[in-house]
């Protein structure tokens, strides 16, 4: 039987969360050109309460507290349910704060588990993608940021459609070329061997943008939550993304917008 959105527990939206999602960008549907590997980590089959479907994920998009906006729960709660049902790792994103520092912590708890996280191109780092804290962001203790996203909550393209302005930190210029900074953020991901990810662009942008990380010779290039609001993309714009070696994110979030819920302005499934 269907289960109302307002009774998931957190064990079921975690399980189907990665059902719908994760193991989307995992299940190798992607051609042979881009199975890079997002991760590299040692299953967790210990546990008693490890669930056969869920044992290997890795969750690479996890907004957590502590947070600038309200959350379902903390970061070392995610974690600890995460392992206690199998997973293989995940990777916490924040749109103002990094929390690859955090991580670091949260491994100290957990030991065994591997914890990721991330960093946003957001105005809390500047007005343009910032490639000093990029630099900052790979070198501090533990290697754990893994992903670095363009701009999301403060993305031009954002702020054009739900605003009608066009204001925030720019990816590309008037004429669609990538910007330089962000071609250097790019360099830095190949570098380090880490997900560059193109955040709240828009469909074209992303297109553009996974057509330079692959010139730069980025190999982990995922195209943020592809099928979501302003941001869902055509069959044929996500063809040239994978033609393109770029990983395609699929988020389970679409499925629980609609009224009663904190984003209830989207219809579900959109």
């Amino acid at each position: 039987m269907m289960k109302n959105k307002q009774d998931l527990s957190r064990r079921d939206f975690i399980r189907n969360s990665v059902m719908a999602g994760g193991t989307v960008l995992l299940s190798g549907v992607l051609p042979s050109h881009a199975q890079t590997p997002i991760f590299s980590a040692a299953e967790n089959s210990d546990s008693p309460e490890a669930d056969e479907l869920l044992r290997g994920v890795s969750d690479i998009h996890l907004h957590a507290a502590p947070d600038s906006k309200a959350r379902l729960g903390n970061e070392l709660e995610f974690a600890r349910a995460a392992r206690d049902v199998g997973y293989k790792s995940m990777l916490f994103k924040s749109n103002d704060f990094s929390c690859h520092d955090r991580a670091y912590l949260i491994r100290q708890e957990l030991q065994g588990f591997e914890v990721f996280g991330s960093l946003c191109m957001n105005r809390v780092h500047g007005d343009k993608v910032n490639v000093f804290a990029a630099e900052k962001a790979v070198t501090t203790t533990g290697n754990l940021c893994r992903c670095i996203w363009m701009p999301t909550q403060d993305a031009v393209y954002q702020n054009i459609r739900y605003h009608g302005k066009k204001e925030g930190v720019p990816v590309v210029d008037d004429n669609g070329r990538v910007l330089s900074e962000v071609v250097r953020v790019m360099e830095i991901c190949a570098e380090a061997n880490i997900i560059f990810a193109t955040g709240h662009s828009s469909p074209e942008e992303s297109i553009t943008l996974a057509r330079k990380a692959r010139e730069v010779g980025v190999r982990k290039c995922v195209v943020t939550h592809a099928n979501s609001g302003i941001w869902k993309m055509t069959h044929d714009q996500i063809k040239r993304c994978i033609d393109l070696g770029a990983w395609m994110e699929y988020s389970y979030i679409t499925n629980l917008w609609g009224p009663g819920n904190g984003t209830a302005r989207f219809r579900a499934d959109e």
